[in-house]
């Protein structure tokens, strides 16, 4: 059996078989616009399979993965099995199908192998109503540009078609279709293989080991290092980690290319490596070239400006019916009353829990209410079972 490290947010290849004859896209001079649905940091297109159309996650790290919904509507083939390594580093084996067609708009992909993904129907990612991934193993032979302004994505073999400034260019690996992977300058250094990864919502976040590393040796001063402690990242075979300590880090900036990002809060450190995710776009159009090995980021006007991210102090997520506490950032106010990982949630910002568990996914994707909030009450149930109600101030990165 070949083995895949597999990552949801980024993907890393280690080795791939095709058992039912060679992937093949033909198509030459080509250039394919596409719009694009912009859920919650995740990036939806259209994708026909034997002429059906579905939302798929385009996932610059990713593989072909489906639902099992779309495996049985088709009678796909299972050519066997992949063990898989998500994001958090927790195996798990799934099942692989035969795709004999796969359509982006024009283009068509004939005999690709799909991995049977169990993370899409389970929350959050259901919420997003996707019925599948694509990504890497088809974009390798493509230039794509990402236009969060137009809602637009282009595929295409034709450099001169997208008007691009070689000033705007960063040198970028992705062979044999692996991952996209960049080298950063950064108010810390140089940071060395951060992965281009349209699967995730992050600006910019550490490999984790990299950042306490940073952190142990004194290169970040204390007050600029945001400590979460709780369980973070479900990986691409549906697991959760066992709750662990985290990390945002301070930046005065991040260079891409020429430009640079200045003075934000990285995301959560992942265990995979560093990255650079989808809410780039919100700060320029994004190209990655596949062919010629570079990666373009041109800035909207202001675009170095990033957002702050105010935040309760802690995360939830729907657990056996009931809305669970997942992480707690440290020196938050939910953090000193005495909220940690695992707690219930009763009641926030005026709604019962069944409220949120019954209305979740609706809720999610239109965002929280208590994150414009100035104050808001949480009941809860802590570790010990006891019923505690708080009036909390929401924590500002």
């Amino acid at each position: 059996m070949y083995r895949i490290r597999l990552y949801f947010i980024f993907l890393l290849l280690t080795s791939w078989t095709v058992l039912c004859g060679q992937p093949s896209f033909e198509a030459n001079n080509y250039y394919e616009e596409i719009p694009f649905e912009w859920v919650k940091g995740k990036i939806l297109v259209p994708v026909s399979i034997e002429g059906e159309t579905y939302q798929f996650i385009l996932d610059s790290g990713g593989l072909l993965m489906i639902s099992e919904r779309v495996a049985s509507r088709h009678s796909l083939d299972t050519v066997g099995t992949i063990q898989v390594s998500g994001i958090n580093k927790l195996s798990e084996t799934l099942n692989k199908v035969r795709v004999p067609q796969v359509s982006l708009g024009a283009l068509s992909f004939y005999d690709y192998e799909a991995i049977i993904g169990p993370f899409l129907q389970q929350s959050p990612t259901a919420c997003l109503g996707a019925d599948g991934m694509i990504g890497r193993d088809f974009l390798k032979e493509m230039i794509v540009q990402y236009d969060l302004e137009q809602y637009k994505i282009i595929f295409t073999d034709q450099l001169q078609r997208l008007s691009l400034n070689p000033l705007d260019a960063t040198p970028m690996k992705a062979s044999k279709g692996r991952i996209p992977r960049l080298t950063l300058s950064s108010s810390l250094g140089k940071i060395k293989h951060v992965a281009f990864d349209s699967g995730s919502n992050d600006l910019f976040s550490w490999k984790k080991s990299d950042a306490s590393k940073l952190i142990q040796k004194g290169k970040i001063a204390d007050d600029n290092v945001v400590q979460l402690y709780g369980i973070f990242s479900m990986g691409v075979g549906g697991k959760f980690p066992p709750e662990q300590e985290n990390y945002r880090i301070k930046m005065d900036f991040v260079q891409i290319g020429r430009h640079r990002i200045q003075n934000f809060y990285t995301d959560t450190g992942k265990a995979s490596g560093a990255r650079v995710g989808t809410e780039i776009m919100k700060y320029g159009i994004v190209t990655t070239d596949n062919l010629n090995q570079r990666f373009y980021f041109s800035p909207f006007p202001d675009g170095d400006k990033a957002e702050s991210k105010p935040s309760l102090g802690f995360g939830v997520r729907i657990s056996n019916e009931k809305l669970i506490v997942t992480y707690v950032i440290k020196d938050s106010h939910a953090y000193q009353e005495g909220i940690t990982a695992g707690a219930e949630i009763l009641q926030l910002d005026g709604l019962p829990a069944a409220t949120y568990v019954a209305d979740y996914c609706r809720i999610y994707r239109e965002g929280f209410s208590w994150e414009e909030s100035e104050e808001v009450e949480v009941v809860y149930n802590n570790v010990a079972g006891q019923e505690q109600t708080l009036r909390l101030k929401p924590f500002k990165l």
